[in-house]
C-alpha cells in the first residue's frame, strides 16, 4: 500500500468519526436535555376549538428530551391525533425553541350524523357534534361527499333570491337527490338533471306561495319532465302559550290530514 492510498484510507476514516459523533454523542448523554434542554415553545395558530394549553401539554411529553434527541415527528403525530386539528408543522429553532404550526378544522357541515364535513371537503369525527348549531345535515355514501358538498353549495344558491334556506341534502346510494329545506318541507329532485329541477322549483316557488299565505309546504315532488308535484298543510294557528299538551297535538294532527296534493305544469 503506497503513502498517497493510505492517506486516502486515514481521510475516509476521520471524515466517518466526525458524522458518527453526534450519534454516539447522544447514546452517550453528551447532548442530553439538562445540557442542551428546550426551553421554548412558539405557537403559530388562530385557535378557536384547540386550546393552547392541549397543545402545550402534548408537546411537554416530549420536549423534556432536549433539543437534539427530540423527536418532530412523534411530536407532529401526537398534536395531529387532538380533536379538530387539520395540520401541523414542528420545527426546531436553535439554540432551545420548538415552533409549532397547527390548523384548525373548520366546519361546514354535519355528515350522516356522526361525524363533520371540513371546508376542504376532509372529512373528520369529534365529540360533541349534535351540540354544534347553524350547520347544515348532508348524508350519502363517504365516497360521494365532494359532490354532496358542490350540490349543497349549488343548492343554496338557487333557492338565495326565493329566500328559502337549505337545512339537508342527502345522496341514495341509487344517485337519487333530497333537499330539506329549513320549515321541513322536502323537495325530491331524483337521480338526473337534479339541478335543473330545483333551479326551476325556485323560479316558480315565490308565485305559488303568495297564492297560498294560509298553507305551508310539505313536500315536493320535482320528477316530473314539465312540472311538480306539491303537497300543503294548513298553517297553525299561532299559539299564546297555554291551552292543554293534548289539545294542542290534536290540532297539529288535524293540519296533517288536511294536506292538500296539488299537481302544476311549468
Amino acid at each position: 500500500m503506497n503513502g498517497a492510498t493510505l492517506f486516502r484510507l486515514l481521510a475516509w476514516a476521520f471524515a466517518l468519526t466526525l458524522l458518527a459523533l453526534p450519534v454516539v454523542g447522544v447514546l452517550n448523554g453528551s447532548f442530553a436535555s439538562d445540557r442542551w434542554p428546550l426551553r421554548h415553545l412558539e405557537l403559530k395558530a388562530e385557535l378557536r376549538r384547540v386550546s393552547a394549553e392541549q397543545i402545550q401539554r402534548t408537546a411537554m411529553q416530549f420536549t423534556g428530551e432536549g433539543f437534539f434527541a427530540l423527536s418532530l415527528t412523534e411530536l407532529r403525530d401526537a398534536l395531529a391525533k387532538l380533536p379538530w386539528v387539520e395540520s401541523v408543522e414542528v420545527r426546531k429553532r436553535w439554540p432551545d425553541t420548538v415552533v409549532v404550526k397547527v390548523l384548525e378544522f373548520q366546519p361546514y357541515a354535519i355528515w350522516d350524523g356522526r361525524a363533520l364535513v371540513s371546508r376542504s371537503g376532509r372529512l373528520f369525527e369529534v365529540p360533541g357534534i349534535e351540540a354544534l348549531g347553524g350547520l347544515p345535515r348532508l348524508g350519502g355514501p363517504d365516497a360521494g361527499i365532494e359532490a354532496v358538498v358542490a350540490f349543497h353549495a349549488e343548492a343554496v344558491r338557487a333557492l338565495e333570491s326565493s329566500r328559502l334556506q337549505v337545512a339537508q341534502v342527502h345522496l341514495s346510494d341509487r344517485g337519487s337527490w333530497t333537499v330539506v329545506l329549513d320549515g321541513g318541507a322536502e323537495l325530491v329532485l331524483g337521480r338526473h338533471q337534479a339541478m335543473e329541477r330545483l333551479q326551476r322549483f325556485a323560479d316558480t316557488v315565490d308565485t305559488l306561495m303568495q297564492t297560498r299565505p294560509e298553507h305551508v309546504l310539505r313536500h315536493a315532488d320535482l320528477r316530473y319532465p314539465n312540472g311538480y308535484a306539491l303537497t300543503w298543510s294548513e298553517r297553525a294557528p299561532p299559539s299564546d302559550g297555554g291551552g292543554d299538551a293534548s289539545a294542542q297535538a290534536r290540532a297539529a294532527g288535524s293540519n296533517r290530514s288536511a294536506d292538500i296534493r296539488q299537481d302544476l305544469q311549468v
